[in-house]
């Protein structure tokens, strides 16, 4: 792939991606030309919620485990460390400095990411000064190559001032002089974006003061408005110019874990300018996910990413898992048939 591309497990869910399917990516991304997996899902609470506390002893195993499965695989692993500071407060900031080399210090990451998203802030006049502070701090106290902040306003998009107040008139201004070592996300010009323009690049590139790293997030379902559709249609075309104007290229992927990998397959066509037909969809998705799967997915795709659960009636929804039924059981028809059970619930702490 020409680009420094991978994924980023940023989104809201319970249960949590299960051993073996986040244990799948790295040897999967190395076949597909990507870079790096960055961990930082929104409900591992040691990350965000708890920031302050450690992981259980299983949980630490558990992830020093994928740590090692990625430097096997020669993919970079990523932490991102959301610490929830809403008063500005000096012992806070000393603690999430020092948890920062904590959590650097055991997982040895090649990529640090300080997350200040979907934050609500107690007192909004110092965000931007607060969160410079950090960033230049943690970046002192790990050892990371790479380090991404996140901002609070992570796009143009009207609705994160609705969510989260109006943007703060020095925000981008101050936030901007970050050193140029740090780079930082972006997701377009909606939070959830269906492309990016040469514009909306330079837009970003010009409110931060550097290259955008594009944070996108399609095909992640954890939304209200997506939390019942299965997004599986293959990325829109990308102009193939944005690729020297970015610092890298996230994934948000869904809270499905294998049937998002036949979304992620497609982006390096999406992003060498290529425009997959319907048939050559279907061929990446038979060798990804086998023809039964391939066959029902795209048969329906109307109704598992246009109308979703929400629209389809129990008639409906019971002839699909019939068809569905009819294909040998495995990790991909698996997930297909817990989304129709609604073991993918729609998190309400997701505000976006």
């Amino acid at each position: 792939m020409n680009a420094y591309a991978g994924v980023i497990e940023g989104f809201y869910g319970i249960p949590l991606w299960d051993r073996g399917s986040r244990l799948s990516y790295p040897s999967w991304l190395r076949e597909h030309g990507f870079s790096f997996y960055i961990y930082a899902p929104k409900n591992d609470v040691f990350l965000r919620k708890q920031w302050s506390d450690d992981w259980p002893e299983s949980e630490r195993r558990l992830l020093s485990e994928f740590r090692e499965e990625c430097r096997i695989n020669r993919i970079d692993f990523g932490i991102g460390f959301s610490p929830v500071i809403k008063d500005g407060s000096a012992k806070k900031k000393e603690l999430a400095v020092r948890r920062a080399g904590e959590i650097d210090s055991l997982l040895h990451p090649e990529i640090f990411a300080f997350l200040a998203d979907d934050i609500r802030f107690e007192e909004r006049s110092f965000i931007a000064r607060d969160q410079l502070e950090l960033i230049r701090r943690m970046r002192g106290s790990v050892s990371s190559g790479k380090f991404i902040f996140c901002p609070t306003y992570y796009s143009f998009d009207p609705i994160l001032e609705k969510l989260f107040g109006g943007v703060p008139g020095d925000y981008f201004s101050e936030i901007s002089e970050a050193p140029s070592c740090i780079d930082m996300f972006w997701t377009g010009a909606k939070v959830c974006s269906d492309n990016y323009s040469l514009d909306d690049i330079e837009s970003a590139a010009k409110a931060l003061g550097r290259k955008p790293f594009i944070w996108d997030n399609y095909p992640v379902n954890d939304g209200k408005s997506r939390a019942g559709r299965l997004l599986l249609k293959p990325y829109a075309c990308r102009d193939r110019r944005i690729v020297s104007r970015i610092a890298g290229y996230a994934v948000n992927p869904m809270r499905e874990a294998h049937l998002s990998k036949l979304v992620l397959c497609t982006l390096p066509f999406a992003i060498s300018g290529e425009t997959l037909g319907s048939e050559e969809w279907k061929r990446l998705i038979a060798e990804e996910a086998g023809t039964g799967n391939a066959a029902f997915i795209t048969r329906n795709i109307g109704r598992l990413q246009g109308a979703g659960l929400g629209q389809l009636s129990d008639n409906e929804t019971s002839q699909l898992k019939s068809e569905l039924a009819q294909i040998s059981p495995d990790k991909f028809n698996r997930e297909i048939s817990a989304f129709f059970d609604g073991e993918y619930r729609f998190n309400p702490e997701c505000l976006t």
